[in-house]
């Protein structure tokens, strides 16, 4: 626990409206010693902190900024709680930690940020209730947080959550609030780094910029209704843009993309009424969601030469449940009704079953 008393005795001194001459004054030594000790450049004589504390009404802990460090400490133990049980369990347990700690903080805008966005990844439509808190808790970070970070994900936050809840003009008012692609910190620090540090950031900058816009071409077709035949071209398309950048087929963070980008072709071609397409999409869709399952949350490391040497750390993207994603959408999906009674299909479903002897045998 790191211990401070700088920003704490700047405070108080504030409060009380009084000068560091005043504070030097009254317990007889220089005001620069009193300079010094709020840039953090030194520490009171251990004699002198209960005359201090008296000074400003308060204990010599919560001079020292004790109290502050161990909630700190507190608050991020809370958090770390929440972020496992969403990776552990999923979004409904993790909005019931962060409900928790809420009740425990209901003024730390950090715990009111996650409790945000973990309602929004709980099918905020479904629960009510947690969606208006969401946006009453999103409203109040707005109006008191000063980190630009927190406020940005707490925008874009309410932005997706507005959209689930069908509020097309609230979706719009808060997306409106953030910036252009081109006025983000991404990519203005690639502009205004220099030598190996600039040359990371671009190359990190194209992996997101990748990610963005193969999504963006992925999911194009869903906004006209039902298009097969659009969907296997944004899919083909998505699939060629990847191979583009990822010459090694290290698509890293995106590998739940590629699981994507075959699963829609193989949709297409079920609503086509194409089998041997279909299945054959269907079975490298499968290899695909071993992959995902193996490689997300995990530490990645590229290797194709545009971003070679970038390093994504573990947990820096959450575990992506392909198989289970999979098994689902083969059971509910009416594409593929016509295929359920051939063997061929049914044997893709069983390699997707929850078997421990089975699972992570799918290769790409």
């Amino acid at each position: 626990m790191q211990i401070s008393m700088k920003d704490t005795l700047s405070e108080l001194r504030k409060k009380k409206k009084v000068t560091q001459e005043a504070v030097a004054a009254h317990l007889g030594i220089t005001s620069q010693s009193v300079g010094k000790w709020e840039r953090g450049e030194g520490f009171p004589d251990i004699t002198l902190l209960p005359a201090l504390a008296l000074y400003f009404g308060v204990t010599v802990d919560e001079l020292l900024g004790v109290g502050k460090a161990r909630q700190k400490e507190r608050i991020n133990a809370l958090l770390d709680g929440a972020e496992r049980e969403l990776l552990e369990n999923g979004p409904a347990a993790a909005v019931e930690a962060c409900r928790e700690a809420y009740r425990e903080f209901p003024n730390d805008l950090r715990i009111m940020a996650r409790f945000i966005l973990y309602i929004f990844f709980n099918e905020a439509k479904e629960h009510e209730e947690d969606a208006r808190l969401a946006v009453s808790l999103g409203e109040r970070v707005l109006s008191e947080s000063v980190d630009h970070a927190q406020r940005t994900g707490v925008i874009h936050t309410l932005a997706m959550l507005w959209h689930e809840l069908g509020d097309d003009e609230q979706a719009k008012k808060y997306a409106s609030m953030l910036g252009s692609y081109y006025t983000t910190s991404d990519q203005v620090l690639g502009l205004v780094l220099r030598g190996e540090e600039c040359r990371e950031q671009r190359r990190r900058n194209i992996i997101e910029v990748t990610g963005l816009l193969a999504n963006t071409i992925l999911y194009l077709p869903s906004l006209g209704g039902e298009m097969p035949d659009k969907d296997i071209v944004c899919a083909e398309k998505t699939l060629a843009l990847f191979d583009l950048i990822y010459e090694d087929g290290d698509y890293g963070i995106d590998v739940s993309t590629v699981y994507e980008a075959h699963f829609r072709l193989a949709e297409a071609y079920g609503r086509m009424r194409d089998a041997e397409r279909c299945l054959a999409e269907l079975s490298i869709a499968a290899d695909w969601a071993f992959r995902t399952e193996q490689e997300t949350g995990q530490e990645f490391r590229y290797t194709s030469w545009l971003v070679r040497g970038i390093v994504y750390p573990s947990g820096s993207t959450n575990r992506y449940p392909a198989v289970e994603i999979m098994r689902n959408e083969m059971e509910e999906f009416g594409g593929f009704q016509f295929l359920r009674e051939d063997e061929r299909f049914r044997e893709i479903q069983n390699r997707l079953l929850p078997n421990p002897a089975s699972s992570g045998t799918g290769e790409a």
